[in-house]
Formats: structure tokens, sequence, C-alpha cells
């Protein structure tokens, strides 16, 4: 994913959001290690459901990224894999054949200081090993997962969001450490989402980045049926008027003049 410094983003999602959705960030932070996520995408054209790691403390020269994303606008391969490193370069594939559906998945990144492998249900997809990329990626980063609107082609195409809102889910998330000795993981804890851990997870409030049409706020995230769920609402001014209720009702933390 693209993304900017606090000033430029707070300008560009001034600017150009017309959605809200959702983003949780980990408390924690995490170097090197083993994430797991089962996520069922609602496959709506023109939008991306994410699960990655990602840190820019150094910005812009420090940019460090593993992306899970799936992407329904490319719809014969809409499983996204990236490396974003350095000061925005990618190393970026997509896994040939495999189509998620609206059907469970489980995705799992691991990341050691010479490999980052790419699975799906165990299986592995995809392998980056000892190049320039992977060696750069020894920063520790956060744990994220967001649900939003991309404004390129073809991640954008045939994009109709006449039938908002939409629901990205996860059922559970694993977090391992690596022990560099015996270069092996260890199963470090795992969250089913019975509900929402703020000692674990926070959501993001009142941001996005460039193009991206979606504002993250936190009013868009919660926890239903066992799954962590971002929401995806419709434009910007009938969606502050009309949030989805679970419990308790949730209200935007900020003002959007619409004209």
């Amino acid at each position: 994913m693209q993304k900017l410094s606090a000033a430029i983003i707070a300008f560009a999602s001034a600017a150009q959001a017309n959605y809200l959705s959702g983003e949780v960030r980990s408390q924690e932070w995490f170097h090197y290690g083993k994430f797991v996520a089962k996520m069922q995408n609602p496959m709506k054209m023109g939008t991306v459901q994410s699960f990655f790691t990602y840190t820019a403390q150094d910005w812009p020269h420090g940019w460090n990224e593993i992306d899970v994303e799936v992407v329904p606008s490319v719809t014969e391969n809409p499983f996204s894999m990236n490396i974003i490193w350095k000061d925005g370069a990618q190393d970026h594939n997509y896994a040939t054949g495999f189509h998620p559906g609206t059907d469970w998945f489980t995705y799992t990144v691991e990341w050691t200081p010479d490999q980052v492998s790419w699975y799906v249900n165990d299986k592995l997809v995809r392998k980056s090993e000892g190049q320039e990329d992977v060696h750069f990626l020894d920063m520790p980063t956060q744990l994220m997962m967001n649900f939003w609107t991309p404004c390129w082609s073809p991640w954008n195409d045939y994009f109709d969001d006449a039938e908002m809102p939409w629901y990205a889910k996860y059922d559970f998330v694993e977090v391992y450490d690596y022990d560099q000795d015996k270069k092996e993981f260890n199963l470090k804890w795992r969250d089913d989402f019975n509900t929402f851990d703020s000692k674990k997870w926070y959501a993001s409030d009142n941001w996005g980045f460039e193009n991206n049409s979606s504002l993250f706020m936190s009013s868009q995230v919660y926890v239903e049926d066992g799954s962590l769920v971002p929401e995806l609402g419709g434009d910007v001014c009938r969606q502050l008027g009309r949030h989805r209720c679970s419990g308790a009702r949730r209200t935007p933390a900020h003002e959007v003049v619409c004209p």
C-alpha cells in the first residue's frame, strides 16, 4: 500500500475521502515472526482487504512493509503479495490460479532475516529469499488489518458503491516469535475475536493515505459473531448519519464538511 507522511496524509484524507472504513493496528511491535489470519473477503470490486506488517519510522527512507492483500478487481489473480522497502520500492507479485471468492482462507506470512514467505491454507505460494529488499526488512513493525478503496486501475476497476455497506471479516489472528538460534517459530498469542482486545489492538481514527478514497474511522471497526469486522460504508456525508449499531451506538470522532 502507498502511504505518506502525517502532514500529507491529513491533507490527502480531507481532500479525497468519499467513504468510511476500518483499520486496526497491533499495540505491540514485532521484529521477525510468523503472522497468520483467517480472512473472508466480500469480493466487492474496487476494494482491498489487507493483512500486513508496517513501519515507516525513518520516513521516507526506512519503509518496511510485507503485504497480504485480496484485490477482487484483479479478477484472474486477486491475491496480491508485496514487499515495500526503503523509500517505496516494491517487490510485488500475484498468486497465479488462486481465487478465494467469498470463502474463508488462512493466510500466513513468515518473516526472518533471510526470507519472506506467503502461504494459503499452509501451502507455500511465494518465497523471497536472500534479496536486498528482504535484508532491508530489519525494523520492528506493527501488524495491521484494513479494508479500503484504491484509486487506480486495475485495482479500482468495475467499482460500484450502490450496495454498500460492505464487510471484510477476520476469524482469528496468530502471532509467532522467531528464534534466530534455533530457526523456528513459537506461538506467542492467538486472538479469536470473541471481544475487541484493546491490549492487543487499537483502531485507526480519522486518517487515510494517498490513492485511497476511504477514511479510516474507529467507529467502522467492531467484533461481531466471533469475527473482527471492518465496515466500508457509503459516501462520507451519508455514512456519518447512518452508522451501523452493534451494542452501543458508534459515532464518528471527527467532523466532515460535505458539499
